[in-house]
């Protein structure tokens, strides 16, 4: 609802105040990628299957990442166990969540596991290039609406899918080995674009 997506919004802005970026942000791999070349390796793979005009137009990959903040745990809980088991066709999962980044703790048949939650805010400039999350499923919400003409759609360029930022719309997708997408960046100042993510083992 718009009073839900105002309360995470204010739980980033606050979390943000404080200077604690979540710098840890579980898609090491991409992050790794990004840092080493500029570009993640599905990006690469994308521009060469692509025209260079295309592929130009596609892909920023100097776009900032946003500022991304930890999400409270038991407040997502709260928020979002029972409407994301239903919508996850897993409401027999009597445990719920359970956050834990570590690989070591599986999912079973009574819990879902939840990787990462964060919180992200996105200013001009910032965007996400081509990759995917490397999880069962990832959990997107906008949390605020962006212009129409000011970016922030999230792509899904094989499918040919884009889906802009309108406050309470959320993403549910596979994306351990499929569906790459990306995050367009934001192209005017003063325009902001937050999501909730939440990466999800089931």
């Amino acid at each position: 609802s718009e009073e839900e997506c105002g309360l995470l919004v204010q739980m980033g802005e606050e979390i943000a105040a404080t200077g604690n970026e979540c710098g840890e942000y579980l898609n090491a791999r991409v992050n790794t990628e990004i840092a080493d070349s500029g570009i993640s390796n599905e990006a690469t793979e994308l521009i060469h299957s692509m025209d260079d005009e295309c592929a130009v137009k596609l892909i920023d990959s100097s776009a900032g990442g946003g500022f991304r903040v930890r999400a409270n745990e038991k407040f997502i809980e709260n928020l979002l166990s029972e409407r994301l088991l239903f919508l996850m066709g897993l409401q027999e999962r009597s445990d719920g969540f359970l956050f834990e980044e570590s690989p070591v703790l599986r999912p079973t048949p009574r819990r879902i596991v939840i990787r990462d939650q964060t919180i992200v805010r996105y200013e001009k400039g910032d965007g996400v290039p081509p990759h995917v999350d490397g999880k069962d499923a990832t959990l997107l919400i906008y949390l605020n609406t962006v212009d129409d003409d000011a970016g922030g759609r999230t792509v899904f360029p094989e499918d040919g899918l884009a889906v802009p930022p309108i406050q309470g719309t959320a993403l549910l997708y596979r994306s351990k080995e499929e569906l790459l997408h990306f995050s367009e960046p934001i192209k005017r100042d003063g325009n902001v674009k937050y999501i909730l993510q939440l990466l999800i083992d089931y």
